[in-house]
This record gives C-alpha cells, sequence and structure tokens, in this order.
C-alpha cells in the first residue's frame, strides 16, 4: 500500500467517524435542524432552529418572577424570586411570598401596613427591576430537562410604586398574552385544559 492510498484510507475512516458521531447528535436533539430534516419524534421550533424532543414525556406551562433591586454598594437584592410556578395559580403565591419578603426585613422597602396587615400599600424605597418569563418545561426522550421559552419581559419598578399592584398587573399582562402560545406548543393529548401545566410574542 502507497502513501496516497494510507492517507486515502485515514481520512475516509475520519470522515466516516465524524458523520456516526453528527448523526448520533442529531438523533438525541443535540443539534439543531431544518425542521424538514428530522423525522422521528415531537420537533418543536425556537428563534435558534428546530429542536428533536423524541418522545414527550411530560410537559407544564410555566411562569417565573423575580423582584430584585440594588444597593449603594451596587449589590443585587432579590426581594420575591419565583421560578416554575403554574401561570394560571400565581397570585395566592406572589402575595404570600411578597408578605414573607416584607417581613423579613430585606433593604428596599417603603413599608406602610394598614391596621388590617394589607401590602397593598407597601412600596420600594429604591428603583427596583420585576423580570417575568413565560415558558413550558419539558421531559422527553432526547431533551430530559428542555424549557421552550416563550416570552421574557423586563421592567423598571419606579421607587414610590406600589409593589404588589405593579408585580400582579404584569404577570398578569404577559400570562394572559401567552395563553395562545402555550397551547399551542403543548404536544401531549388532553393537555389543552388552561388548568394544565411556542412560537415568540412581540
Amino acid at each position: 500500500m502507497n502513501k496516497t492510498t494510507g492517507y486515502t484510507i485515514v481520512g475516509s475512516a475520519i470522515i466516516l467517524g465524524l458523520s456516526l458521531i453528527y448523526a448520533a447528535m442529531v438523533e438525541q436533539g443535540l443539534v439543531l435542524q431544518p425542521a424538514g430534516s428530522l423525522q422521528k419524534g415531537q420537533v418543536i421550533t425556537t428563534p435558534s432552529g428546530h429542536v428533536n424532543l423524541g418522545v414527550v414525556y411530560s410537559e407544564n406551562k410555566m411562569v417565573d418572577v423575580v423582584l430584585s433591586i440594588k444597593t449603594k454598594s451596587g449589590d443585587v437584592v432579590d426581594l420575591l424570586s419565583l421560578t416554575g410556578i403554574n401561570p394560571y395559580d400565581y397570585e395566592s403565591l406572589i402575595i404570600s411570598s411578597l408578605k414573607e419578603s416584607i417581613a423579613s426585613d430585606k433593604p428596599g422597602y417603603k413599608v406602610l401596613y394598614d391596621m388590617n396587615g394589607s401590602i397593598d400599600n407597601v412600596t420600594l424605597a429604591t428603583d427596583g427591576t420585576l423580570i417575568v418569563r413565560t415558558y413550558i418545561k419539558y421531559a422527553s426522550e432526547y431533551q430530559p430537562d428542555y424549557n421552550f421559552y416563550i416570552a421574557t419581559r423586563k421592567y423598571n419598578v419606579p421607587a414610590g410604586e406600589y409593589v404588589k399592584e405593579f408585580t400582579l398587573k404584569k404577570v398578569n399582562r404577559l400570562v394572559t398574552n401567552s395563553k395562545k402560545y402555550y397551547n399551542k406548543n403543548l404536544l401531549l393529548d388532553g393537555d389543552y385544559d388552561y388548568k394544565k401545566s411556542g412560537e415568540t410574542i412581540n
């Protein structure tokens, strides 16, 4: 066997090996591909391309709510941090979490309780940031823990703004705008009930 033939065989072996690795990655959903090239399993479309989930075992609608402030020293303090909560049963959880946060004496609140202990009049002592994110969490054959993000909004919360009212209003708006996108990207039969936990929102 001459040197040229040897190089040809080695080169062919490398190409074959890389092709097999690439094919395996596509099969496992690790490589984004055009929708038409994916033949097996459930495929979802993301802004970056297409993801092959394979067989979907579970899917849950979710929303994250994070309220934070920046201290004078520049540190970011989370006053409220709720992740993976039910987008159709969030109000009582946000209110109870805010009450706990306020009672913990975290910096950033200007507390004005009424006689009943309501937090309706509680405001921020300094400007804050509210981040609300809606998404679907899939557990599937090729993606054991995959988040399909629908929309993320970042809001400035001015000092003096009523925290409870502002937070609930913004969360409600994004969840309402996300409803049809939640339902469009549910892949399991029977999951179109609005109580159960695509496409992006402008």
